[in-house]
């Protein structure tokens, strides 16, 4: 189980956080290794993505976002992975299907870098 975030805030209800758990918890988990830097999670420096490096090489960062999203426990194939990045607005695309322990999730997130 996870506090369930809502935007960028916890999500809370009567005065308590709100859990979450199953695929909503892998889709949230994968939300948040997108969204770390190579380098900021001092306990574990192999996650999160270097971006600053894949803005100049785009396959460097598609392969960054696959390992990050493989590397979710629960997580257990990609499929169907489609990625754009726009540098006009630096923002990136992710569209997959992710075989998850619970079932298939369709993840579809645009990330702001």
């Amino acid at each position: 189980m996870d506090i369930l975030i809502d935007g960028e805030n916890l999500a809370v209800e009567a005065g308590d956080f709100v859990l979450t758990d199953g695929i909503t918890q892998i889709k949230q988990h994968i939300t948040t290794a997108l969204k770390t830097l190579s380098g900021e999670w001092v306990l574990d420096i192999s996650k999160g993505i270097d971006y600053p490096s894949g803005l100049r090489d785009t396959n460097l960062l598609e392969s960054s976002v696959r390992s990050q999203i493989l590397g979710v426990q629960g997580v257990n194939s990609l499929d169907n992975f489609k990625m754009r990045f726009d540098k006009a607005t630096l923002t990136i695309s992710v569209l997959a299907e992710v075989k998850t322990e619970y079932g298939a999730l369709n993840f579809n997130e645009i990330l702001k870098i």
